[in-house]
Parts: C-alpha cells; structure tokens; sequence
C-alpha cells in the first residue's frame, strides 16, 4: 500500500508540475470553483488538511454535481510543493512552502503516458 501511496505521489507531481507549464491548471478557490462547474476540469486535487472544513466539503460536492472526479493529498503543502510554490536556499533544499488546499487538471500535458494516466484514474473518486 505505501508503495502505491509513494507511485500516486510521484505520478500526481509529475502531472501537476508538467500540466503548471502547460498552462493547464487552475488554481485557487475561485478558479477551481469556477472550472468543475464549467465541467472543464479533467479531475481535483483536494487537499485533507485544509484549515477551512466548509472548502473542502465545498469543493466535494460540486465535483459530485458536475460528475468530475477528485482526488485526496494529506498536506496543503505537497501540493503547493508540485506546484513550485517554495523557497529555497542556496543548495536547493527546499525552505518555505507555499500551501495549496485545491487545484483542477484541465488537460494533460504530452509528456504523461497512458500508465500514468491510469495510476491517476485508478485513484479518482466520484
């Protein structure tokens, strides 16, 4: 089971830092909001240790209404991490973290396989 956690959250940086370039993301209360109900994202990430229960719950269930899948990271700070929202110092070790509570995948960038994809898709919720 750990290695599957550890395979998803490489697959899911991967993703999510390849997608950032892309442009392909949207971020933020606001712009997730407005993405799911637009039914253009692909699937959420949603992040469990949010410090607004209301957020999380919110983003949940408009991804049920809209029928778009999600899935759940542990830590606002990982995904701020796959995002690139850091400091670092002078030997690259990462200092600050910038957190991130949601963010949408509107489209894959080329680089992701099939097999990535479907380690992602194997782990979406509805």
């Amino acid at each position: 089971m750990a290695d599957q956690n550890q395979q998803l959250n490489e697959v899911l940086a991967k993703v999510i830092k390849s997608s950032n370039c892309q442009d392909a993301i949207s971020k933020g209360l606001h712009e997730v909001l407005r993405t799911i109900e637009a039914k253009q994202a692909l699937f959420v990430c949603v992040a469990e240790d949010c410090d607004q229960g209301n957020y999380v719950k919110l983003v949940k269930a408009l991804c049920a209404k809209n029928e778009i899948k999600y899935v759940s990271v542990p830590k606002r700070a990982s995904l701020g991490e796959y995002l690139g929202h850091f400091t670092a110092n002078a030997k690259g070790e990462i200092k600050k973290v910038k957190g991130c509570s949601s963010l949408a995948i509107r489209k894959y960038a080329p680089e992701i396989t099939e097999d990535e994809k479907k380690i992602i898709e194997g782990a979406l919720k509805a």
